[in-house]
């Protein structure tokens, strides 16, 4: 079954204001549907107004029904009927980047869904906002490789890359889609930076991620590595038989060698299916 591409989130369009050292908190809102207090506090200074005064400031706008409060440091305007998912993900934290599930659905690549992961040296407790639940992930192995800023309808932003993002879901399985919609999103990309993919397993020190990256690769229709590149995921890979999820094992699974990865049905025949389809391709000259 081809994966059907889901669109984006509608673009808001926000009231464009010039910014200026005169510019009014009003105004301030009106370009910034979503910000941190620290932001507002630079913004605040930059007007002559002492520090003390701009949480009493945000207190007022959100007593008058200006601002939502989200959460601790943490705003959105009223200007919306509802703040955007993506630029709530980018501000919850000082620092964050989209990254996970979210990573794919800014790009349209799923539907939003109820979860966006936030890669974050800042850890935050549970935070749920119209029914989507944020969840910080620490950068780890990876540090903050693969992380690039993109526009999003006029606001810079920090997004993982899609090489990095393929490696650490198949780390995280508990933070991806299911296996099967997962490879298929993944079978989907013709511009991937493969090469990168295997380098990023090898930082994660996780053979069963390796593995998993492995199996996904060799069953990509556009793959292209070297056998050098090859011999290394092999190494990377666990040294005994391991299932792709343990929590969910059961009857029909298959060992894909040489990675030693025990393989569901439910993805094996998604792995049939893409073979299918590129031997009629390539048959038909495509």
């Amino acid at each position: 079954m081809l994966l059907e591409r889901k669109v984006p989130p509608t673009k808001r369009r926000h009231t464009r204001v010039k910014i200026g050292p005169d510019l009014k908190p009003v105004d301030y809102f009106s370009v910034n549907p979503v910000f941190r207090q620290e932001e507002f506090a630079a913004h605040h200074r930059a007007l002559g107004r002492v520090a003390q005064s701009t949480a009493s400031s945000l207190r007022y706008h959100v007593r008058t029904g200006r601002l939502r409060n989200l959460r601790r440091g943490l705003y959105a305007t009223r200007l919306s009927v509802s703040p955007d998912a993506y630029l709530i993900g980018a501000k919850l934290t000082r620092h964050g980047a989209i990254g996970y599930q979210g990573a794919l659905s800014i790009r349209g690549l799923t539907g939003l869904g109820h979860s966006i992961g936030v890669i974050s040296d800042e850890s935050v407790r549970y935070f749920a906002y119209n029914e989507v639940v944020y969840t910080t992930v620490r950068p780890g192995p990876l540090g903050w490789q693969g992380i690039k800023s993109q526009e999003w309808y006029g606001h810079s932003i920090r997004v993982a890359s899609l090489e990095r993002t393929f490696v650490e879901l198949l780390d995280r399985l508990d933070l991806a889609p299911e296996p099967q919609e997962l490879f298929e999103i993944f079978a989907a990309q013709r511009a991937l930076d493969f090469p990168q993919m295997v380098e990023f397993a090898q930082k994660m020190k996780n053979r069963t991620c390796a593995g998993r990256v492995g199996v996904f690769l060799m069953h990509h229709p556009m793959v292209s590595l070297s056998e050098a590149w090859w011999r290394t995921l092999q190494r990377l890979a666990p040294k005994a038989p391991t299932y792709f999820d343990r929590a969910k094992r059961g009857k029909g699974e298959h060992m894909v060698g040489p990675y030693n990865i025990i393989v569901p049905p439910t993805l094996l025949e998604v792995f049939d299916a893409q073979r299918r389809r590129t031997a009629s391709l390539r048959a038909a000259g495509g």
